[in-house]
């Protein structure tokens, strides 16, 4: 598995799109492209939350773990890098 966040961090750079530095990504990423859950998933949203993230990008798995929505935070989930991709590149 990849973090997820070094696949859009790749993507980025190969596309010349930058990515707002509010935006987290909190999953990993298979071989096969698919967005994998991954464990302490609310913490991690939590001390996001902390460091003035706005938007994180999570494992559809994962959503069903979380009962908590910081203020002003907006949770996505998704389940293949694609359409993350076409999220943030389209």
């Amino acid at each position: 598995s990849i973090d997820l966040a070094v696949c859009v961090s790749i993507a980025s750079g190969y596309h010349d799109i930058s990515i707002s530095e509010k935006i987290g990504f909190v999953a990993e990423v298979g071989l096969g492209g698919e967005i994998r859950a991954v464990n302490r998933v609310e913490n991690r949203i939590s001390e996001a939350a902390k460091l003035g993230f706005n938007t994180m990008y999570i494992a559809k798995n994962n959503l069903k773990s979380i009962s908590i929505s910081p203020k002003g935070m907006k949770i996505i989930p998704v389940s293949k890098l694609e359409e993350l991709f076409q999220i943030l590149f389209n």
